[in-house]
């Protein structure tokens, strides 16, 4: 991969400000593959380097792939990843990184939804994200997180059945029509998990069962190394 072809070269001639984004994402495939304590300490090497260069291309997406991906299969609690995130937001944001900008404050919204931030404040954080997503055209993030914007909606009381996403943010009859081919996958994912986890809290324990089947063999490849997989696993157990 490149990740592997940019290690090699920068152990060949030396680290350059694009290195330690390919040190970080090597370290979230070797977590991935098992190596949880090796992966960690390459990741943790990439942030190590960014502070050896001004040049900032690449601190949103390093600091982002630690936080957001390594880490949290290591030692960290959640919400122990948010101050880092928003700053990987700032700094994307000043350097023009809108991309990796984007897709970090989305997964602040996740993190800080998984960590039992209040409702209502994570609402107004959410509705911000994609509204800011959708002015820069990011779609990808936008996409991903309305489902759990519904979600907060749907446990606020806010839609007319609790377990089923549909409401004043999206519309799962039609939503995954909206999403670019290249991420239905994942977004797909992102609503079976938010579907079970509410038909659990719902006690409605027959539809977990039901989406966790339509879900279960695929959710590996749509979310490969995330700490989500682990979320949907949770769920589709307690049903």
């Amino acid at each position: 991969s490149g990740s592997f072809r940019m290690i090699r070269l920068s152990i060949k001639y030396g680290i350059c400000h694009i290195s330690p984004h390919a040190f970080a994402m090597y370290g979230f495939i070797d977590s991935m593959m098992g190596n949880i304590h090796v992966g960690y300490r390459y990741a943790k090497l990439a942030l190590s380097f960014l502070e050896r260069f001004d040049n900032r291309e690449v601190h949103c997406s390093t600091i982002t792939a630690f936080w957001v991906l390594v880490a949290p299969w290591h030692e960290n609690y959640l919400g122990d990843t948010l101050e880092h995130i928003r700053h990987a937001f700032k700094v994307g944001m000043e350097i023009g990184d809108h991309e990796n900008a984007m897709f970090a404050m989305m997964m602040d919204c996740t993190h800080s939804f998984y960590s039992g931030c209040p409702l209502a404040i994570l609402l107004d954080q959410m509705n911000s994200t994609v509204e800011n997503a959708a002015s820069l055209g990011q779609d990808m993030p936008r996409y991903s997180l309305i489902p759990n914007q519904q979600t907060v909606l749907n446990l606020m009381g806010r839609s007319d059945d609790p377990i089923v996403l549909r409401g004043t943010a999206m519309n799962d009859d039609d939503f995954i029509g909206r999403v670019a081919p290249e991420n239905v996958e994942f977004t797909l994912h992102v609503m079976y998990t938010a579907r079970i986890l509410l038909a659990c809290i719902f006690c409605e324990y027959k539809t977990a069962v039901e989406i966790a089947e339509k879900s279960r063999k695929t959710v590996a490849k749509a979310l490969p190394g995330s700490y989500m997989m682990t979320i949907h696993f949770f769920y589709d157990a307690l049903a």
